[in-house]
This record gives structure tokens, C-alpha cells and sequence, in this order.
């Protein structure tokens, strides 16, 4: 081919296109988990400590409209070393006190994420088989903890701007009590040989950079690696800092890839599943709520357990168990 042709065909060629960051696209049944670590250190002089906890969060898509998704999140977090959860995990887990092995701190939550990553808390009525469509109540997401490992993880999803998001955006999410959150779409990376792009965010109270003796300034900074596929975050990283006047003297990181990635669900499989988590829920809601009797709660707990078959989001149910069992022996 001569010179003239090869120019013609490259005239032609089709561009690659330039790769973005898209909201998350999910399918009902599907499921995906994500494991990694949390480390906590402090530098104070007074408690100097760090501590290490295994993470795993499972993802499973309930239901879905044009629009938006609603999923369970059920996040296990596990002492790894020093047991310096004890203390908030024994109300949680059902401990009689905060000595001896910890046992993982899981907790089950239900969310409605759109098709831009904005995600809010669903409230459904606590009464298997759960109805979820758009009369179902929503709520804001609580703010993540500055001072403590959050229980529930959901830091592999990004609130995209309303156009696309391609290399080199930036963009603002406002937070009604704290600072905004600055968006970019930093770059595209290569990640177990697949690309992704890396969404970066950073959040800072106003005396971060020129704090005072007075001032208890805190930094949150994310690094989300979604795939421009389908807009799944294949990794997610977050630190958390705090500050006393000009020291760091607090340091919560968080580090979790998909390890699993999203498995179908379909038939009897979705059934148990959603039925597990709907029934988990519900027994969760009852017990904080005081609905009923402690005693006819455990006897409708030890009754689900006899009859239905286990699923990965029993943990939930079993955490509801201790917490029981932990106020009838007070």
C-alpha cells in the first residue's frame, strides 16, 4: 500500500474513545465483595496506639427502576491485632465486656444509589417481603465517623456531576454540616490489566493548612478506581487525619479492592438471599426499636434459623442473636 492509502485509512480510523467515569450499573441478584484492611494510628502522647481490622463488604442489588438501584451492604469489620474496639463493639456485638477475642462488628444496611453514584439510606417497612419503589422512604447518609472505623463502608461509590465526568473534570459535592467534598477525574490507570480511571477526592475543614493551638482541624482524602465499563469502583482508598494545632496526631486509612466480582444471583438463590437480608433487617429494626418482646423476637430468630437456609448475610442475623442474649444476662 502506498504512502497515500496508508493516510487515507488512518484519516478514516475510528478514534478510541476517550475514556470517562460513568455512575454504577448493577443487575438485580447480583452480588459483589470487596476486602481489604483498616489501620488506625495515633501519635498522642497520652494513648499512642494502632490498630488493624480485616474489612470485607458484600454488595447485593435488591431491586432496580430506570434510574436507580437499591442494594443490601452488609460490612464486617474484624480486629486483626489489638482488640481497641472492645469497648464500642461489646453494645454493638453483644459482648458482656470488652475483654477477651472481639468478635466482628457487622452491620446491615439497605440503600437506593441513582445512576449518577448519589447514594441515601432506605427506610422500607421492616415487614418481610420488603416493597421497594419510589413511595419508599429515603433518608440522608449518616456523615462517616472522623474518630472511629466507620461500620458501614461506602466509599466504593462516587457522586458523579451531572455531565460526564472525563479526565481533567472537576466538580463539587456539597455537604449540608461539613465542608465540601472537591472532586477530579485525576487520570486513567492499568489495574490487573484492565483500565480504570482514578477519581480523587479532597475535604478539609478551613484551619487545615494554617491551624491555630485551639484548632482541631481534620483532612479526608479518596482515591476511587471505577471501571469505564460499567462504572464499578475496582478499588477504593480513603485516610482520614486529625490534627492538635500543627501535628497529626491521628490517621484512619482504608484500602479494599473488588475481589469479587458481580456474580448473579437468579431463582431460588436470589430468593434465600433477599429473604435473609429482608428477615435480618427486620430483626435488627425490632430489637433497636423495642417493638416486641425480647423473647418472642429470639423465638422468631431461633425459628428463621431452624428453618431457612443459610446464606453470607447471616453474620447479620446472628449479631441481633448476641445482642439479645447480651440483655437477658445483664
Amino acid at each position: 500500500m502506498n504512502v497515500l492509502g496508508i493516510l487515507f485509512l488512518a484519516t478514516w480510523a475510528p478514534m478510541a474513545a476517550e475514556p470517562r467515569a460513568m455512575g454504577p450499573t448493577f443487575c438485580v441478584g447480583d452480588e459483589m465483595v470487596y476486602t481489604g484492611e483498616v489501620i488506625e494510628e495515633c501519635t498522642r502522647h497520652d494513648r499512642p496506639y494502632k490498630r488493624k481490622f480485616r474489612l470485607e463488604v458484600r454488595v447485593f442489588a435488591l431491586s432496580g427502576r430506570d434510574d436507580s438501584t437499591d442494594l443490601a451492604i452488609l460490612t464486617r469489620l474484624s480486629p486483626l491485632e489489638d482488640p481497641g474496639i472492645a469497648g464500642a463493639a461489646a453494645s454493638i456485638t453483644g459482648l458482656k465486656s470488652a475483654t477477651g477475642p472481639v468478635p466482628a462488628v457487622v452491620r446491615l444496611e439497605l440503600v437506593r444509589v441513582d445512576a449518577r453514584g448519589a447514594i441515601q439510606m432506605l427506610r422500607p417497612k421492616p415487614s418481610p417481603p420488603f416493597l421497594l419503589n419510589d413511595k419508599t422512604t429515603v433518608i440522608p447518609v449518616t456523615p462517616l465517623p472522623l474518630n472511629e472505623p466507620a461500620t458501614i463502608e461506602l466509599g466504593f461509590f462516587v457522586p458523579l456531576p451531572a455531565t460526564v465526568a472525563t479526565i481533567g473534570q472537576t466538580w463539587t459535592i456539597d455537604e449540608p454540616t461539613r465542608p465540601a467534598r472537591q472532586w477530579i477525574a485525576k487520570r486513567t490507570v492499568v489495574q490487573n490489566g484492565a483500565q480504570v480511571v482514578e477519581l480523587s477526592a479532597v475535604q478539609r475543614t478551613a484551619e487545615w493548612e494554617k491551624p491555630t493551638g485551639l484548632d482541631r482541624p481534620w483532612q479526608r482524602t479518596d482515591d476511587v478506581f471505577v471501571s469505564p465499563v460499567d462504572g464499578l469502583a475496582q478499588e477504593f482508598r480513603r485516610t482520614i487525619e486529625l490534627k492538635e494545632g500543627i501535628h497529626i496526631v491521628e490517621r484512619r486509612t482504608v484500602r479494599a479492592e473488588m475481589t469479587t466480582p458481580p456474580t448473579p444471583h437468579r431463582g431460588e438463590s436470589f430468593a434465600s438471599t433477599r429473604r435473609e437480608i429482608e428477615s435480618a433487617y427486620s430483626f435488627a429494626h425490632d430489637y433497636e426499636q423495642r417493638t416486641g418482646n425480647n423473647a418472642r423476637l429470639l423465638l422468631r430468630i431461633e425459628q428463621y434459623r431452624a428453618r431457612q437456609i443459610e446464606t453470607a448475610y447471616r453474620d447479620a442475623i446472628d449479631t441481633v442473636l448476641r445482642r439479645i442474649h447480651a440483655d437477658r444476662d445483664k
